[in-house]
């Protein structure tokens, strides 16, 4: 339930397995993240966070369950909360990449460049969570196919956040984010890419390359968000 693509019918489910065992964190959890992730819901926000922090009082050690608060907090612009609440969800869950990626760029935000690349690496030394990652993908294409552009993008990033080294992902995100006009995501995805896998041919190379961008600026780009050492 934390990716469909039936949230009606994933909300209604959830609903009657809280109904069933309100004990269980993961039936709070996984209602917020569907009304979280799928805003033609129009779930109230206070129910969102609700939920949220139900799951947290029957499992405050819930790594998980802290990390998606914190998404939902950074996306209601409460940067500061969400920062706490990745804090928790890492001390508990070490291994947990997406909150290392998500700290990363808040510390980049806040002007902690060393701190933000600290975060980067530590993301990138995390353990990829395949499964997980393929199955975010395969939503954000159902979406794309749909053309939600907005929701496919937010499901192909979190297929990155579970695995950097997803370059398909980065190619497919890339070309939405030229859809919609975000020109210099666009070119940061596609150098992102070509780091992880770069002898990778797409349309997305070929697009790039008719327009002769060169390649090593566009791995430049890439490099500034967060001044990563890139690898040969």
């Amino acid at each position: 339930a934390l990716c469909c693509l039936d949230p009606v019918q994933a909300r209604e489910h959830l609903e009657r397995a809280i109904a069933a065992n309100p004990e269980d964190p993961q039936g709070w959890l996984q209602r917020a993240v569907v009304g979280r992730d799928y805003p033609g819901l129009e779930i109230p926000q206070e129910d969102l966070e609700r939920d949220f922090r139900r799951a947290l009082d029957v499992d405050p050690e819930h790594g998980e369950a802290w990390f998606q608060m914190g998404v939902f907090l950074e996306r209601r612009g409460r940067r500061d909360e969400a920062r706490a609440c990745y804090d928790r969800a890492l001390a508990v869950q070490p291994a947990l990449g997406p909150a290392w990626k998500r700290r990363s760029e808040l510390r980049f935000a806040a002007g902690d460049a060393a701190g933000g690349r600290e975060d980067f690496l530590r993301w990138r030394a995390t353990p990829a969570q395949t499964s997980l990652s393929r199955h975010y993908k395969s939503v954000a294409e159902a979406y794309e196919n749909r053309r939600d552009f907005a929701i496919a993008e937010e499901f192909f990033t979190m297929a990155i956040e579970r695995d950097w080294r997803y370059a398909d992902a980065y190619m497919v995100r890339s070309q939405i984010q030229q859809r919609r006009s975000k020109f210099g995501r666009y070119l940061l995805d596609f150098g992102r890419a070509l780091e992880v896998q770069p002898k990778l041919e797409t349309k997305c190379y070929a697009d790039v390359m008719s327009a002769r961008i060169k390649l090593p600026f566009i791995v430049t780009v890439a490099s500034k968000e967060f001044a990563p050492i890139l690898k040969e």
